[in-house]
């Protein structure tokens, strides 16, 4: 293990380099933004967005390995297992 300059940095001769204290690293509700979206987004007509509770609207995604139920704009239930659609109604 490299020596401790003191907390938040570690000697790695040449170089020093700063360390986080979990403080620091640690994500606050207030950091997160409520949505997340594509410039473009228009609610089913293009772009994605993404809500903080976890909604999530895009004309077109590939999710590799997704399992799960996911609700369409237009009320559709699609289930996926290990990425593979197997109904939707």
């Amino acid at each position: 293990m490299e020596p401790l300059i003191n907390d938040n940095e570690i000697d790695i001769s040449p170089d020093i380099i700063p360390v986080k204290t979990i403080q620091e690293t640690i994500v606050k509700d207030e950091d997160i933004a409520a949505v997340k979206q594509s410039p473009n987004f228009k609610s089913g007509v293009k772009g994605w967005r993404l809500n903080s509770n976890g909604i999530m609207e895009a004309r077109e995604a590939n999710f590799s390995d997704a399992s799960g139920t996911f609700t369409t704009v237009d009320g559709k239930t699609i289930t996926v297992v290990s990425g593979v659609i197997t109904s939707i109604v």
